[in-house]
């Protein structure tokens, strides 16, 4: 089994590039469970003036399969335009490089690694980010919803929304299961040669 503490990278790994924030709701919007933080990520990426989310397109549970996809609320025409994300809305090697907290190790991996350093860089920005806003999210917990503390709880709202890419990452696959969510990286060796041998990706899965 993967150890814990490197489920975080090897989830961020699935992210190349992705939504980034601007006026983005605050972190009290991120209580809800799997659908709404689907929904949530829809509203944040429509948040920018020169995004597009077409609004009759809507996350939701599937049972076919099953976990969450999405759905056509109405008969989409030919050529209709579902999403348009601009590319200041996404994750870039320059988030991860100025980082404040790992921006000058991530320049230095990205100097002396090979092909794929790119990928890595920005999922240990990834990684880090997501590490930093479950820490907050602990804390927003151990304070009973702000009744007792509600200064503090404030100060951790305002930290939270710090973490600019915060809707899309609780929507990535951290662990097996979360978010409805499956993906190979949780996957057995005998499952990879079992469902995927001979296929395409299979070498990019073992």
């Amino acid at each position: 089994p993967t150890p814990m503490f490197l489920n975080p990278l090897f989830a961020a790994l699935l992210a190349v590039s992705s939504p980034s924030v601007g006026d983005k709701p605050s972190a009290a919007k991120y209580s809800g469970g799997t659908a709404a933080r689907y929904g949530d990520l829809l509203a944040w990426v429509d948040s920018f003036s020169d995004a597009f989310v077409n609004p009759n397109v809507e996350i939701k549970f599937s049972t076919r399969p099953g976990g969450f996809g999405a759905f056509a609320t109405t008969d989409i025409a030919k050529d209709e335009l579902l999403f348009s994300v601009p590319r200041d809305a996404c994750v870039t090697v320059s988030d991860a490089t100025s980082d404040e907290d790992c921006g000058e190790a991530l320049t230095n991996l990205l100097k002396k690694a090979g092909p794929g350093g790119t990928t890595v860089a920005l999922a240990g920005y990834l990684a880090k980010e997501y590490l930093k806003m479950r820490e907050l999210e602990k804390q927003l917990a151990a304070n009973d919803d702000g009744e007792e503390a509600g200064g503090e709880v404030s100060a951790l709202s305002e930290s939270f929304d710090d973490i600019k890419f915060a809707p899309y990452i609780r929507t990535l696959p951290w662990e097996r299961g979360i978010n409805e969510q499956e993906h190979v990286l949780f996957w057995s060796e005998d499952d990879i040669d079992k469902y995927l041998k001979g296929s395409l990706r299979y070498s990019e899965s073992v």
